[in-house]
């Protein structure tokens, strides 16, 4: 039977293994700013990385940063959902979204604040999007 000292310190190696396969996936895929481990632990600082990511619209590496530094990653979800939505596909938007809004099953449960902001994201997308134009059908 181990001991609790050696679980912590399987756990830490564990936890660095993980980090470091972050920073080499950063390496792989070129990224211009590759951060220390120490940032990486510091939730703060890999929320900073994740989000520069997305900014870059680079979904899946942003994904991997919050999976292995315990960040949320409905986040990620929800921005590549829009630019899915974007560009005009809507079935892969859909998919990305139904990874971060939860069903209701309680219809008169309300909201979260993340989820209604997603929400609004969404509608603000679509109100400002040009007319979907669909081959055959005139609106004349």
């Amino acid at each position: 039977m181990q001991n609790s000292s050696t679980s912590n310190i399987i756990s830490l190696c564990d936890s660095y293994l993980s980090l470091v396969d972050v920073v080499e996936q950063l390496l792989m895929a070129n990224c211009s700013q590759i951060p220390s481990l120490n940032e990486l632990r510091n939730t703060e600082s890999a929320r900073r990385v994740r989000n520069r990511l997305l900014e870059e619209e680079r979904h899946e590496l942003a994904m991997n940063v919050s999976t292995k530094c315990g960040l949320d990653s409905q986040t990620v979800w929800a921005s590549w959902g829009l630019i899915e939505l974007r560009r005009g596909r809507y079935k892969e938007a859909r998919t990305k979204f139904e990874k971060c809004l939860k069903q209701q099953v309680d219809r008169s449960a309300s909201i979260g604040a993340t989820q209604l902001k997603i929400l609004n994201d969404v509608i603000g997308c679509l109100e400002n999007s040009p007319p979907i134009r669909m081959l055959g059908v005139s609106l004349n």
